[in-house]
């Protein structure tokens, strides 16, 4: 009877320990739930930071998009009344210069282009003839 005793008190003392150790796991079982539930709501906030961040950077490029579509509204307009102004002095002054002596036929589009500009000599009267 002391044997069957002894046994059974081993035995508590065997449980006591187990039930002890899952005491231990369960506490830290719940202190890591806690830990991925806390990094849960920091990856939704930083979600939620990266989905506004995105939608600001649309709208900015959105405005960017606009701001190039204008610059290059205006640099086709520049673009088109330099070229109405070569069109004019190189095209519709040509005769003119070339009856002043300035041998145009002569002369390459580059130099050309100087002389009507007055980067040549002889530029107070070829600005005088434009």
């Amino acid at each position: 009877m002391q044997n069957h005793w002894a046994g059974l008190q081993k035995r508590w003392a065997d449980l006591q320990k187990r039930w002890a150790g899952l005491q231990k796991r369960w506490a830290g079982l719940q202190k890591r739930w806690a830990g991925l539930q806390k990094r849960w709501a920091d990856l939704q906030k930083r979600w939620a930071d990266l989905q506004k961040r995105w939608a600001d950077l649309q709208k900015r490029w959105a405005g960017l998009q606009m701001d190039i579509r204008s610059w290059c509204d205006v640099l086709l307009w520049v673009k088109a009344s330099c070229l109405y102004l070569v069109m004019v002095v190189c095209v519709y002054r040509l005769p003119r210069l070339t009856r002043h002596g300035i041998p145009c036929t002569q002369l390459s589009w580059g130099q050309y282009s100087m002389k009507a500009a007055g980067d040549v000599k002889g530029r107070g009267q070829i600005l005088k003839l434009i």
